[in-house]
């Protein structure tokens, strides 16, 4: 795996100071780049240019943060089996403050056995799903929205940084990866039961701990829908994890990684993060990850990394059974009628025909 260039030698291939900051807010370096001055990863005065601009324009609005703890306060009141997770349980663990980490939405996961009770308690607070029915590549997920429908549209199946202030997005999850082969790897009753609380967030609010926050960060890396580059911010993420494990925690990450058949990913990401953060990680770990990883299955996902056509091809082969892999490819390439016209509101003059073609095309470019 060649690892990526160090943040400064990214800087400075940028010509001026305007283009480093929208490169560090392209990966979601803005918020948090007081951890990247202490560290000395990027300029003290690149840093004050990011603070300026975050002071003016902040990543999350009171708004946002206020709305998310409307909804998981909503969740636990009902006595719904929810986990936080991603953007949100991060802001209020391992960042210094919740408005420093960006996030469009709110990744919650529950119980498969409550996703009917989460679908009636987030209508009741005004949510409608994204489209009316489900479509697309399977995933164990949906979407929705409360708020102006005509601002932050999806493109390629992602909400734009520019997402207005006046809609929100909940993403609810009822299994934690959509990968066949990360799917799976970590059971929600497991995550129950070593949840930790979010007092910061809501008095009922619970949260993936950090071992299995950070062991989700690595597959999510990895399981890729769509082509679009992932935030270098997402790295950050799993290094402030890792820092806030103690030697305990660290063990039962390795332990985790290892029983899962998952060491090579977590060694891949720790490995990348060393290189662009610094992270701090005891040779011998590392080396422990490095010998269970060599015939792991999930090595493939490194393997089919930079093509996402590849990466579609081997999901599909990650099916189990034909059926499966059939029903993956309808799936991905005809949806449902209904959600090509919700998710194509443009339609097209050749009809729903048009629409299925104008998708397969979409997916073969990418």
């Amino acid at each position: 795996m060649t690892l990526p260039l160090s943040l400064n030698d990214r800087l400075a291939r940028l010509p001026s100071p305007d283009a480093r900051l929208k490169w560090l807010a392209k990966h979601r370096l803005l918020g948090p780049s007081e951890i990247l001055v202490a560290r000395g990863l990027i300029p003290a005065d690149l840093g004050h240019l990011a603070q300026a601009v975050t002071e003016k324009s902040p990543r999350v609005s009171a708004a946002q943060i206020s709305e998310e703890r409307r909804v998981v306060t909503a969740l636990g009141t009902d006595r719904c089996r929810a986990l936080v997770l991603k953007g949100c349980l991060l802001a209020h663990t391992v960042y210094s403050a919740p408005n420093q980490r960006w996030r469009a939405d709110l990744d919650i996961l529950v119980d498969s056995q409550s996703v009917a009770q989460s679908r009636e308690i987030l209508d009741r607070l005004g949510y409608r799903p994204l489209t009316s029915v489900q479509g697309g590549t399977p995933i164990p997920q949906e979407t929705w929205s409360i708020g102006d429908p005509s601002s932050g549209k999806r493109s390629n199946g992602n909400r734009s940084n520019n997402t207005r202030q006046d809609r929100r997005f909940v993403d609810l999850h009822w299994r934690l990866r959509s990968h066949p082969l990360l799917r799976d790897r970590l059971g929600f009753n497991e995550q129950w039961e070593r949840a930790i609380a979010l007092p910061q967030l809501a008095s009922e609010a619970r949260g993936q701990c950090l071992v299995h926050a950070l062991l989700n960060a690595a597959m999510h890396w990895f399981d890729r829908l769509y082509a679009e580059p992932r935030p270098l911010g997402w790295l950050l993420d799993i290094d402030l994890l890792w820092r806030a494990l103690d030697t305990g925690e660290e063990d039962c990450l390795v332990d985790l990684a290892q029983e899962r058949e998952i060491s090579c990913l977590v060694l891949a990401c720790l490995q990348m993060c060393q290189r662009l953060f610094e992270t701090p990680i005891k040779p011998g770990l590392l080396d422990r990850l490095e010998c269970s990883a060599q015939n792991e299955l999930a090595g493939g996902l490194l393997k089919v990394d930079k093509s996402p056509l590849r990466a579609y091809w081997f999901a599909l082969k990650c099916e189990p059974g034909w059926g499966g892999r059939v029903k993956r490819l309808k799936a991905s390439l005809m949806p449902p009628a209904q959600y090509m016209y919700e998710r194509y509101p443009e339609r097209s003059k050749f009809g729903l025909l048009g629409l299925y073609a104008r998708r397969i095309y979409q997916r073969s470019k990418q």
